[in-house]
């Protein structure tokens, strides 16, 4: 198994948040020019960004257990289940 690359390694930490509360958040992160490492083509809302170190976050409408059902469902190319 070859480790991790800065470039397409998809690790982050993921916050999940009620959708009525999603809409304001986002934008206020937005709005605080914060930096976004990817757009979100995934189940549910989300808003994938980096903090001040560098490190991917991503804010998530749904929990883990949405998500993995969502990928169940429709994986996406090269998902590697363990």
């Amino acid at each position: 198994m070859d480790c991790p690359d800065e470039k397409s390694d998809y690790s982050h930490i993921a916050f999940d948040l009620d959708n009525s509360d999603f809409k304001n958040f986002t934008q206020k992160l937005i709005n605080s020019n914060i930096t976004q490492w990817k757009v979100n083509k995934s189940e549910g809302n989300s808003l994938y960004l980096l903090d001040p170190d560098g490190h991917k976050l991503e804010i998530h409408v749904g929990n883990l257990e949405s998500r993995l059902q969502s990928l169940k469902s429709k994986p996406y190319k090269g998902l590697e289940w363990l």
